[in-house]
């Protein structure tokens, strides 16, 4: 095949031709010394090292096997014999493992030696130990034990023990050289792997560095070329194809790049009209995405409505912009926002349907007109103001009145557009507000009597007691419950005990002092938070509600109704770690003012609890 025909394929197989060969030698070698290593050389050494091991183990059990026959022949007590059975097994086992692991090694000849001494020494002493008439041998007729008998006995099985002895340690060394000649034969072959991975390595390496010459010249060179006239045409810049020394794909590369090159000619000027409106609409869809973050980042109403003006001023260069927001009798517009006042305290309205705002609020549509809704018009220019509708799917949220700046007209199509769609994300923020607003209402307030409920409760109750911990600042708690409620309920019914507490609830707003608040605690049980009070006021407190109470119904035309309650407080003290405890000390009080005949007032301590009326002034409930 001619130099000039062959193609890119043709060039990479050849550099990868030398790079898998050489990967496949260096992989064969490899696999020679690995299976070398697990078939051969690590397995003889475990089976060497383990001959060696288990030698010394029997070694070990041959001592203790002569140490429990030695006291058997002395003391004649068969108890001694209990573990020689476990110990003879253990030192059979360890033979018959020796005779395993050291058959076909080097040591083969030293391991059957130490099986036959073993023998030889359990046929001619150990056995003879265990049997009755040796011991019988070395007793005398009293019953001691003849020395010279016993001696001699020892001797014996000494002598034979030395020869095992000797055997044993002709199989340690026997072994331990041949562990040494393995470890050899093991790093001989790991060094000639390495030498023959290091010449496989060499010649690969030269090999790949004729190829990566051919490669640069024939491919890399080339193709360096192409991307500088890519790079070139991508700029704009369209000149002549180049010449090439390449495979025949670059050759076609270069051919497709020339037609390329001329069809992007022809269309520089198209893409270049359609990029100033691609950037409009970026620049409007930027817009937009800003826009909804922005206003999806909070759930206060406030926050949304502030976000909402500000965002939409920024879209059409606006001075001022107000939202008015869709009243319940769907009737009216309430101007709630103005982006130069902030919220409005006391918001306007406007009817739904007349003007700017009233049409665009009716129809859905954008409106303009001349000046702001509710606003008389000063001397000079009049502003035009854009009217657009908030909906949320079909239903109506509001309005959002934008004020355009001095001398300008009325909107492009595209800017209305972004407004529309911005208004959409607008209605949803603010929808969400809302529902979020009075889910928060009725969560913290109790729907029978309009105080607020535990939940509120609790949350003032560790937030005033971290303030008045914090800065050394009175605060008390009082504890209100209606005595003899249940007799209300069972007598008359549970919707006359509701309007008693309803009643009662009235009776606590109407007398309470500013800054106080009332609570619904649960039942007919009332709490009373009296801010920057001591013990002292708010015992009077305490007893001004109780009074106001009893009063309205001695007042009232209730027939047999005759409520009254009992009151237990508490203040802050050194005792008073948490809200829990001062709830603790005054609901224990309210219990002392029950106990005490009930329409009464009682101050609750941890350490004591002290009336702040005497007895006799509890009247009985």
């Amino acid at each position: 095949m001619a130099r000039g025909s062959r193609t890119l394929a043709h060039e990479v197989t050849d550099a990868f031709r030398i790079v898998i060969a050489s990967a496949l030698a260096m992989i064969a070698v490899l696999a020679s010394a690995v299976a070398w290593f697990f078939v051969a050389g690590n397995p003889t050494t475990d089976r060497t090292t383990r001959v060696v091991n288990v030698s010394q183990d029997v070694a070990t059990l041959l001592i203790e096997e002569q140490s429990i026959l030695r006291a058997y022949v002395v003391t004649g007590n068969r108890a001694m014999l209990a573990s020689y059975g476990s110990v003879h097994d253990q030192i059979e086992s360890d033979l018959a493992s020796l005779a395993s692991d050291g058959m076909g090694t080097s040591i083969q000849p030293q391991v059957e030696r130490m099986q036959s001494s073993v023998l030889k020494w359990e046929e001619s002493w150990a056995k003879v130990a265990m049997d009755p008439a040796t011991r019988e041998s070395v007793l005398a007729r009293d019953g001691n034990l003849k020395p010279d008998a016993l001696l001699a006995f020892v001797l014996k099985g000494r002598a034979n023990f030395a020869a095992i002895d000797r055997v044993t340690n002709d199989l340690k060394a026997a072994g331990l050289r041949a562990e040494a000649h393995a470890r050899h034969t093991m790093l001989a072959v790991v060094s000639a792997t390495a030498l023959l991975l290091l010449v496989i390595a060499g010649g690969a390496a030269r090999a790949t560095m004729s190829r990566r010459h051919t490669l640069y010249t024939r491919v890399v060179g080339p193709i360096g070329v192409l991307l500088s006239k890519v790079q070139a045409v991508g700029k704009g810049e369209f000149g002549p194809s180049p010449t090439l020394d390449a495979p025949e794909e670059l050759l076609e590369l270069r051919d497709e790049l020339a037609d390329m090159s001329a069809s992007l000619k022809l269309q520089q000027q198209v893409l270049a009209s359609r990029a100033d409106a691609a950037a409009a609409s970026a620049r409007r869809l930027k817009l937009v995405v800003e826009f909804a973050r922005e206003i999806s980042d909070s759930l206060t109403l406030g926050n949304v409505l502030a976000a909402v003006t500000s965002s939409s001023r920024r879209l059409v260069e606006s001075p001022r912009a107000r939202v008015w927001l869709l009243a319940e009798d769907h009737n009216t517009l309430q101007l709630q926002h103005d982006s130069i006042t902030g919220e409005v305290v006391a918001p306007l309205t406007h009817a739904v349907g007349v003007a700017g705002i009233g049409r665009a609020a009716r129809d859905h549509r954008v409106y303009y007109s001349a000046g702001l809704t509710g606003e008389p018009v000063e001397s000079g220019p009049v502003p035009l103001v854009v009217a657009v509708p908030l909906v949320k799917g079909t239903r109506l949220i509001g309005v959002l009145e934008i004020v355009l700046k001095t001398g300008a007209d009325r909107l492009d199509a595209a800017t209305v557009d972004v407004l529309t769609a911005t208004a959409g994300h607008a209605a949803t923020a603010i929808d969400a507000a809302l529902l979020y607003a009075l889910s928060e209402s009725l969560s913290r307030s109790d729907p029978l009597t309009g105080l607020a409920n535990r939940r509120q409760l609790d949350a003032d109750l560790e937030l005033e007691v971290e303030r008045s911990a914090r800065y050394h600042r009175p605060l008390t708690f009082l504890m209100l419950d209606i005595d003899h409620f249940k007799a209300v309920n069972d007598s008359f019914g549970h919707a006359l005990g509701d309007a008693v507490l309803r009643e009662v609830a009235d009776v606590l707003r109407h007398h309470m002092r500013a800054g106080d608040t009332a609570y619904r605690y649960g039942g007919e049980e009332f709490a009373v938070l009296t801010r920057e009070t001591d013990e002292a006021g708010g015992a009077a407190v305490a007893e001004r509600l109780r009074r106001a109470i009893q009063d309205h119904y001695a007042a009232a035309d209730a027939g047999d109704i005759a409520v009254t309650i009992s009151v237990g407080l508490a203040s802050i003290s050194a005792d008073t770690e948490s809200a829990e405890v001062l709830v603790a000390a005054a609901d224990a009080a309210l219990y002392e003012a029950k106990r005490a005949g009930r329409n009464c007032v009682r101050i609750g301590n941890l350490a004591d609890l002290a009336p702040v009326i005497p007895a006799q002034a509890c009247a009985a409930g």
